[in-house]
């Protein structure tokens, strides 16, 4: 049955039939028997009738084709000419359909039905339905038998259809209108019951409204969405799992070093003082640094008899060496031989010229400096 969008709840994964009201037929003969070449022959006849324009959105249409004899084809296009009505703009929907597409005509006819309260006639070419139209408000009087008759001539003089065999009328009508269309259009005129309709896949098509691709496109972007900001809140939560985690690893290591940390602090603080103690007394026990040490490696550089030490000063890596020798040549030999002494080794030495005294001896002066790395004294504390 027919029903208006609002008399029913259609389901998800339905069939729905849109209603022929809405939809447009063009039906021509075309000269070729290549199928590939009829979308765009019949685009051009589409703009011919305004039904399309050549910079307009691409029509939502449907395209039948029937062979023909002598290389031509006969092709029905169906375009969608208003909206949908929102109570068929079912997204769920599982197909889409034409209404007059759910009923099956006879043969060779032109048939009267009423579709929602809307007039329709179909007329069919051997059993496949090739022109349609809604008839809005139209009178079953002598106006309407001369315009059908009028397009009858013109789909015979088109090639469209060669004849008709009845003239079918599936709604209640009088024995004069009966009698006037037979007569004026020459043909057997009876009345039927109303067709009933049926869904099968043959008649289901690829037309999906506008308003419906719309919607589903929306649902998808809405999917995608969604999906996204749950991939993105599961990747905070993860990284605050994992945030949370290391932090209570950290605190809980935290914790144990400062436990550890207590438990050895008088430990530390016995080792401390110790190595404060060892600090202290380390100028007196390494020989690197050790100034009477020093002074014993310096003194065994002397000679048995001309030469004395009369200063001997460590400040740091420097060491200050004075004194009077019997003749210049032996502070020379001296401070050669601080400079080849193993224990010296090292250190950088330098030597003024030896003043020479009235009693022909002489004072010098020798300045050494550490030229590698090596313990150090306090340059606070010399001595």
């Amino acid at each position: 049955t027919y029903a208006e969008p609002t008399e029913f709840e259609a389901k998800a994964g339905a069939t729905i039939a849109l209603p022929t009201r809405h939809f447009l037929c063009l039906s021509a003969v075309l000269p070729t028997d290549d199928v590939s070449l009829v979308p765009d022959m019949m685009a051009l006849k589409a703009e011919k009738f305004t039904l399309t324009t050549p910079d307009a959105a691409e029509p939502l249409w449907l395209l039948d084709t029937i062979p023909g004899q002598d290389g031509r084809t006969l092709a029905v296009a169906t375009y969608l000419t208003e909206s949908v009505p929102p109570g068929l703009a079912i997204e769920e929907a599982a197909a889409f359909t034409i209404g007059y597409r759910c009923i099956a005509f006879a043969e060779n006819s032109l048939t009267f039905y009423r579709e929602i309260d809307t007039l329709t006639l179909v007329i069919t070419s051997g059993s496949r339905p090739v022109f349609f139209q809604s008839l809005a408000e139209a009178m079953m009087d002598t106006d309407l038998v001369q315009e059908i008759q009028c397009l009858i001539l013109q789909l015979q003089s088109e090639g469209v259809i060669t004849s008709l065999d009845q003239l079918i009328f599936c709604l209640p009508v009088d024995d004069q209108v009966l009698q006037t269309f037979s007569d004026v259009l020459q043909l057997p005129a009876s009345v039927h019951v109303p067709p009933i309709p049926e869904l099968t896949s043959i008649h289901k098509v690829a037309l999906v409204p506008p308003a419906v691709i719309l919607a589903r496109r929306a649902r998808v972007r809405n999917a995608n969405r969604r999906r996204i900001a749950l991939a993105a809140a599961a990747v905070y939560f993860l990284l605050a799992a994992v945030l949370a985690g290391q932090y209570f690893w950290l605190s809980t290591r935290v914790g144990s070093l400062e436990s550890e940390i207590a438990r050895d602090e008088d430990k530390v603080a016995e080792l401390q003082s110790t190595a404060r103690r060892w600090t202290a007394v380390e100028p007196s026990i390494n020989p690197e640094i050790y100034p009477i040490e020093r002074l014993y490696q310096a003194s065994r550089l002397l000679p048995e008899d001309g030469l004395r030490l009369v200063i001997f000063e460590q400040r740091g890596n420097d060491f200050l060496i004075s004194g009077e020798a019997g003749s210049p040549s032996l502070a020379v030999k001296f401070n050669e031989d601080l400079k080849n002494s193993p224990d010296w080794a090292g250190f950088n030495w330098t030597m003024p010229m030896p003043r020479t005294l009235p009693n022909n001896s002489a004072q010098f002066q020798i300045t050494g400096r550490r030229t590698v790395a090596g313990p150090v004294l306090d340059e606070e504390d010399p001595i």
